[in-house]
């Protein structure tokens, strides 16, 4: 029987329970690596990984991710969750897909917190940086695109200063003479004329 530890962790993808003194289990997770033997609790909330490890069992290894997933909730729906009514687990998910089952309100006062710590605050050229190079080459999905569509559709612009405007075509100006050359640009100024001072596309 091998015993397993944050030093000696399984192969691939597996299932681990923390069992309470009588042997029963209180969480049931997926992992790799050391996941199980990293704390889960985060400020009083989520299952205490035990402080004694030999109460960290791992019930399957060796596992495919997909199969671990199917085994998570398998393990979970056997043994029920405490905040269903239908069993003896502290998890608070269904299991499978991580977050599935969870249960997610945010309060109108937290939201309200949340707004006013972001208001005002500027980030800082790294972070713009970190933000770029973590969304560079990611796709929005059609249904984004439709949704993005209907929330701006209808929504009228108020007027813009001089100094807007001016900025506004400078920007425009400098990206078309980058791109000015190129088969698709040369198609674009062929059939259609940007006027900036109106913000109206003219075929």
């Amino acid at each position: 029987m091998t015993i397993y530890s944050r030093n000696n962790t399984p192969n691939g993808f597996y299932i681990y329970a923390y069992l309470r003194n009588n042997g029963t289990p209180y969480y049931i997770g997926k992992g790799h690596s050391k996941r199980a033997w990293i704390q889960h609790s985060n400020r009083g909330k989520g299952a205490h990984t035990p402080k004694d490890l030999s109460r960290i069992y791992i019930c399957e290894s060796n596992l495919t991710e997909l199969g671990a997933f199917a085994l998570e909730r398998r393990y979970i729906l056997w043994w029920g969750r405490k905040d269903l009514g239908t069993g003896i687990l502290q998890n608070m998910s269904d299991g499978g897909q991580g977050s599935s089952g969870v249960k997610k309100t945010v309060s109108a006062k937290t939201k309200q917190k949340i707004s006013l710590a972001n208001k005002g605050r500027v980030q800082s050229e790294e972070e713009r940086a970190k933000r770029r190079a973590s969304l560079k080459g990611i796709k929005p999905s059609a249904e984004s695109n439709i949704k993005r569509g209907a929330k701006a559709r209808g929504r009228v612009l108020g007027p813009q200063s001089e100094e807007r405007r001016a900025n506004t075509s400078r920007i425009i100006k400098e990206w078309w003479a980058e791109r000015k050359g190129s088969e698709l640009v040369g198609k674009i100024s062929e059939k259609c004329v940007l006027d900036v001072s109106s913000n109206e596309l003219i075929k």
